[in-house]
Parts: C-alpha cells; sequence; structure tokens
C-alpha cells in the first residue's frame, strides 16, 4: 500500500471572510511602508497608533476568518472534500496521510484548538493518519518560528522540527517501510 502525502494548514480551507480583511497594514506592512496614507507617513507618532489599531482590527479579522471556515456550511463541504479525497486516494489502494501545520500565534494562548480537534475528530472517523505539529510547535514563543517578523510563515526552525517530527511519525506507524516497498 502506498502513502498520499499532504500538508495541511487551517487556511487550506479557505477564508470565506477574505474580503474583510482590508486596511493600509495588510496592503503595506510586506510592501515596506504606508504609501497609501500621506497623513501616517509624515507622523511617527500617527503612524505607530494607526499600526498597532489597524494590527490588531486585522488579527481579530483573520483570526475570525479561519475559524469561520471550519464552521457550519463552509465546515461541512471542506470535510466532505477531504473525505472524498481520502476515498479517492483509498479507492487506488492509497493510504492518506496529513501533517496538520498550526499557524504560528500565540501558542500558549492558541485560538485554533478547537479546530485542531475538530481535525482530529474527523480524521479519526475517517481513519485518516494525522501529525498535528502544535505540541511540537507550541514549545517554542510562535515569533521564534516566523520567517521574520512581517512574514509568520514557518521558518528553518520550524521545518527542522516539522522534518524531524514526521520522520518519526512516518517510522512509528512503519509508512517508510511500506513506501519503499515498491
Amino acid at each position: 500500500m502506498r502513502e498520499s502525502r499532504n500538508g495541511f494548514v487551517l487556511n487550506d480551507f479557505g477564508l470565506p471572510t477574505i474580503g474583510k480583511i482590508i486596511g493600509h497594514d495588510f496592503m503595506d506592512f510586506n510592501n515596506g511602508g504606508y504609501k497609501f496614507s500621506p497623513l501616517r507617513k509624515s507622523s511617527a507618532l500617527i503612524n505607530f497608533i494607526a499600526h498597532v489599531l489597524e494590527k490588531q482590527r486585522l488579527h481579530k479579522i483573520t483570526a475570525q476568518g479561519y475559524k469561520d471556515a471550519f464552521r457550519d456550511e463552509n465546515g461541512r463541504i471542506y470535510f466532505t472534500m477531504l473525505r472524498e479525497l481520502n476515498e479517492t486516494i483509498k479507492s487506488r489502494g492509497e493510504k492518506l496521510v496529513i501533517v496538520l501545520f498550526p499557524l504560528l500565534y500565540n501558542f500558549k494562548n492558541y485560538i485554533f484548538k478547537d479546530i485542531h480537534l475538530k481535525i482530529a475528530d474527523f480524521c479519526s472517523k475517517e481513519n485518516i493518519f494525522l501529525l498535528d505539529l502544535l505540541s511540537s510547535f507550541s514549545q517554542y514563543k510562535a515569533k521564534e518560528l516566523w520567517a521574520n517578523p512581517t512574514d509568520h510563515h514557518p521558518n528553518e526552525i520550524a521545518h527542522d522540527i516539522a522534518a524531524d517530527v514526521l520522520y518519526k511519525f512516518l517510522q512509528q506507524n512503519k509508512i517508510l517501510d511500506r513506501m519503499f516497498d515498491n
């Protein structure tokens, strides 16, 4: 039996409220400035205050978007898609393996634990291998795993952790043996 291997991040379900995520920081923060706001550009104090307020607003809206993706109709649609993917893979004599990368937010007060539990429950019921990296990553401060302060994608430390934990997971579940039996 072969395994199909897929990485999974919470935003893979999409963000149904993405249209609400707007603002100078969303557009400009990664582009090196606030060119759309001359007032912010001319006053460091106004820029600082606006940045803090905008960051809080964007965080709240973005976090809600992730939660909404796993609720109600959105959740049903996307879990159905995962179920169908799993059935397709099973029909080919293979096994689905999902690696769940947590969003790199405050791990001490991680606001997406309920989503991880929903995914774990789903994978258990559907007989899908699941490796949730939350416990491995939560031994660090989220910012220690960021690519940089304005890009919260995983850096080399996070990728090293993921690779090490994944290798052990594949060994434990004897998936590596099956992968190389071909």
